[in-house]
């Protein structure tokens, strides 16, 4: 927290009579007009607001809390101050959970002006931040998911630095503004999202997800003070899919007539032989798909969109097709690694980063963009075949897809060292592009004079083609895609006249500067050569097809180096290569990879035969629908594959569809917070949500306050002061309010109770604790120098430096000496007024039984500061705040609240002595034996 304005103006308000007599002048009846010029009179509910520090101890109050609150003040810092402080107590067994929250309205006048003054220019802005924070063990344990993990210790420099440190990749005050007290942990939040989403934050861009980062910094520099950072390590995954997540719809049955019949009623089934897909991003457009489909089946007409139908299953085997890094763009795969990150995180512990961010951005040059395209290719593997559950029978890759192939399905385990070599020989960089020094030397041989390389794809008769081509000894043809679509290259000037005699109708540039499949890469054949011979595993099951001779092969690492040598120096004829593996028996080809070009010219090459060509990336699709698309084909095309595996992950992560998680204070009942080391500290109360035991179970701790010194603090009670806990060894210095009581039962052993609340408020007794009970003269929770313990410093109080107490050797507490006791007479149902239904509570005997009136899985409100969320009964008629079980009991205040009372949950059962009763309206109080009258 930082200076907050609402309280200065409070302060200036009754400094006006001051300053107005030091300036000398004399406001007389406009005093009141003066001060409430500052801030209106403050009521009572306004002086408790005005209080920083009690924002905490409220926080506390509203969630049922039992452990320590308070506020920290460190400017900017203030946020990642109290993590840590949240993250000492952790570490120190002092808490199970820490709510550590930040908030600033840091556009407010008075800030504005304060900045001026200061001469800061950073723009302000507001915000809130509240992080959820406990071990890592128990995290899992609990099955909770796990945003981030502390980690201050961590070895190397970070992935992501976040702030407005030196080095920082993001700033969060460009998107958002500089929130004063709350930008540390804005700070950290930034950097969780980004470590969960496993992509870098860009100022004014998309997220980057090309290298996930799995370590981060958040780094905050406060007003004239030091630097103060954070680190953190990557916690679970998290999808993000822009928009609501896309579920597909399918309809089947034995021909169209019956997929009309089950489209008609709504009655979806993939079962059928001919089958209907649709594909709808929100369950809202799902009756105008279905209207739109079934006047296409009746009328046909044009394909509606996201609608796809087959007749009946296609039989074959399945091609995994890859293209080459041509087909590269910017931002390819983004929407893919955000909605997924797993696949990611499968790549890069299967093959490593793939040679850096390829995916980045545009400028990467050839070398990346090949690798680039590789990186995608491999993605859409992880994609096809661990989520969809697709299994290839084949690989066909273009150009350097088949590279790619070998990659992403395995045979060359080593892409790293792959990567190496592709740069370190200079083939990729100088050699065949940019300054084109080996094919310049060629050209310098033969005669011909040439600067540039240059490609075109050509849609003219391959006979044209190879006719125009026989006339320039510098152009090649380079590639046969498809009947009527190849790809020419050479000397940019001559390629120019090539294509103005075929027709610059029919020719368009390639923007991919590199020499290849052509008779000038002769002079680095041997590099080549050496470059492609890598280290090569079996796939099982899968056959690798060779773009030079169309023909399948077992990849080892001469058979691998020989078929690129080959393709790097000749032409690829790719629809031989399609020609070839449908004659193999290949049916369903699935094209990985960037943009599709490949799909489109597979069904150039079939044309009416029987297959289905799909492409998993379209560019200009901002999410997935392309992927969706492409998963619907496989659907109605009869392909075993596991649509619901990828829709549900999108469904998952797609707002509106996300599953809420129960709030993480109402989880469970709570029990007591464990001790450090060698004692308990009393930390309980039925907030606590780390804990599966229920709140009135046995708990650690008790006894009286107990300083990180040694020292017992004034005790609250005289069964406090006698009650023997032991010292905690702590850090000296704090003292830590808190107090346990529990009465004892017959033959006075301990009696499970409710612990007192460690916060900043009073320490009170939580749930069924019996009355408060003080020593003589001694106050009630008074902490050092006679103050209330907590009222309002946020339950930490300063205490002497005293050497440390020893501790007995057993963790356990002794227990409070006996109070006094009463005999239990039978038990007794007192039965709850109206509305709320009546239900028993659990856990109870049917001898001692008592009703709750609270709905199923809540707990009764609160009713007021400090309070237990349990109202109790007083009689009308004057009794004390006793039980009573008068009908005309009403409502009352709870500081002395007995566990008697028939709404706290708990019968009288099991105490000695008679039940304290009222004679009801004679208004007569009969105390229980030992009991001081009155």
């Amino acid at each position: 927290m930082g200076v907050d304005p609402g309280v200065v103006r409070a302060g200036a308000r009754w400094r006006v009579p001051y300053w107005l007599e030091r300036g000398g002048v004399d406001a007389g009846a406009r005093t009141a007009e003066v001060r409430d010029a500052f801030a209106p009179p403050m009521a009572a509910e306004r002086v408790v607001g005005s209080l920083p520090n009690l924002v905490a101890n409220r926080i506390s109050t509203q969630l049922d809390l039992a452990g320590p609150g308070f506020a920290v003040s460190a400017e900017e810092a203030s946020g990642l101050v109290a993590l840590d402080l949240a993250a000492r107590a952790l570490r120190a067994g002092e808490a199970d959970v820490a709510l550590v929250g930040a908030v600033d309205l840091s556009t407010e006048p008075v800030h504005l002006a304060a900045l001026r003054e200061l001469g800061e220019e950073a723009e302000p802005g507001d915000a809130a931040v509240v992080l959820v924070v406990k071990p890592l063990d128990a995290a899992r344990r609990d099955g909770d998911t796990v945003l981030a993990v502390l980690d201050d210790e961590a070895a190397g420099a970070p992935d992501l630095v976040v702030g407005d440190g030196p080095g920082a990749a993001f700033d969060p005050v460009s998107a958002f503004g500089r929130a004063h007290a709350a930008q540390g942990l804005v700070s950290v939040a930034v950097a969780v999202t980004a470590l969960q989403a496993r992509a870098v934050p860009c100022a004014g861009l998309p997220a980057d997800s090309s290298v996930p980062p799995r370590t981060a910094v958040a780094v905050v520099s406060p007003l004239e003070g030091d630097t103060v950072r954070v680190g953190l390590r990557a916690g679970d995954a998290r999808a993000w899919f822009p928009g609501p997540g896309p579920r597909l719809h399918v309809y089947s049955g034995n021909d169209r007539g019956e997929v009309l019949a089950a489209l008609e009623t709504g009655a979806e089934s993939p079962a059928g032989p001919a089958r209907l897909a649709l594909l709808v991003e929100r369950d809202a457009d799902l009756p105008a798909r279905r209207a739109a489909a079934r006047r296409w089946l009746e009328r046909g007409g044009v394909r509606p969109s996201g609608v796809r139908y087959r007749e009946r299953p296609v039989a074959g085997r399945t091609a995994f097709v890859y293209t080459n890094g041509s087909a590269s763009y910017p931002g390819m795969g983004r929407a893919l690694a955000l909605a997924l990150p797993s696949l990611g995180e499968a790549v890069r512990a299967a093959h490593g980063p793939l040679g850096g961010p390829q995916r980045a951005g545009a400028g990467a040059g050839v070398l990346g963009r090949i690798w680039g395209a590789a990186e995608l290719a491999t993605l859409h593997t992880v994609l096809t075949r661990d989520v969809l559950g697709l299994r290839p029978d084949a690989a066909i890759g273009y150009s350097s897809g088949e590279s790619a192939a070998l990659i992403a399905l395995g045979a060359w385990p080593d892409a790293a060292g792959l990567y190496a070599a592709t740069r370190d020989s200079g083939l990729f960089t100088t050699e065949l592009t940019g300054e084109l020094r080996a094919v310049r030397r060629v050209w310098e041989r033969a005669g011909l004079r040439g600067e540039r390389w240059a490609s075109y794809l050509v849609t003219a008769p391959l006979d044209t083609v190879r006719a125009e081509l026989a006339r320039e000894a510098a152009v090649h043809l380079m590639a046969v895609n498809a009947p009527g679509v190849c790809v020419v290259g050479g000397e940019e000037r001559a390629c120019r006249a090539v294509v103005e005699r075929l027709g610059t109708d029919r020719a368009f540039p390639i923007d991919y500067d590199i020499a290849a499949h052509a008779p000038e890469l002769a002079a680095v054949r041997d590099s080549w050569r050496e470059v492609h011979r890598r280290p090569t595993v079996a796939v099982p099951g899968v056959r690798f097809y060779s773009g030079a001779s169309g023909r399948a092969y077992e990849p080892t690492s001469e058979r691998v180096a020989d078929a690129l040598t080959a393709q790097g120096l000749g032409t690829i004829d790719f629809a031989g290569t399609v020609e070839q593996a449908w004659a193999d028996g290949v049916r369903v080809f699935v094209e990985h990879g960037p943009r599709g070009l490949c799909t489109g010219w597979i069904g150039r090459v079939l044309g009416d035969r029987e297959h289905v060509a799909v492409a998993l990336d379209a560019q200009g699709d901002p999410g997935l629908r392309q992927v969706c698309l492409a998963v619907a084909e496989l659907v109605v095309a009869g392909v075993p594959v596991r649509a619901d595996a990828l829709f549900d992950g999108l469904g998952g992560g797609g707002h509106g569809r996300r599953r809420a998680r129960p709030h993480p204070y109402r989880r469970r009942p709570g029990t007591a917070l464990p001790g450090g080391r060698g004692g308990a500290l009393p930390y309980g109360g039925r907030g606590n949500p780390a804990s599966g035991r229920r709140g009135d179970a046995p708990f650690r701790g008790g006894g009286p306050r107990v300083s990180r010194s040694g020292k017992r603090a004034p005790a609250d009670h005289a069964a406090s002061a006698r009650s023997g806990a032991r010292a905690s060894p702590r850090r000296p210095g704090i003292r830590l309010h808190g107090a346990t009581r529990r009465r004892p039962g017959p033959g006075g052993s301990p009696r499970p109770g409710r612990p007192a609340q460690w916060s900043g408020r009073r320490a009170a007794p939580r749930g069924d604790g019996p009355p408060r009970r003080r020593a003589p003269g001694v106050p009630e929770s008074v902490g050092a120098g006679g103050r209330r313990a907590g009222a309002d410093r946020g339950g930490l109080s300063r205490a002497p430096r005293e050497p440390p107490r020893s501790a007995p050797a057993s963790p356990s507490l002794r227990p409070p000496s006996p109070g006094p006791s009463y005999p239990s007479p039978p038990p007794t149902r007192q039965e709850p007024p109206p509305p709320r239904p009546l239900r028993p509570s659990p856990g109870r005997s049917s001898t001692a039984r008592s009703w709750n009136t609270s709905p199923p899985g809540r707990s009764p409100p609160s009713s007021g500061r400090g309070s237990p969320r349990r109202t109790p009964t007083r009689c009308r008629r004057g009794c004390p705040s006793r039980p009573c079980s008068s009908p005309t009991a009403s409502p009352a205040s709870t500081r002395n609240r007995p566990r008697s009372s028939p709404v706290r949950g708990r019968a009288w059962a099991g105490r000695s002595g008679p039940r304290p009763t009222c004679a009801g309206t004679a208004g007569t109080w009969t105390p229980p034996d030992g009991c001081p009258p009155g």
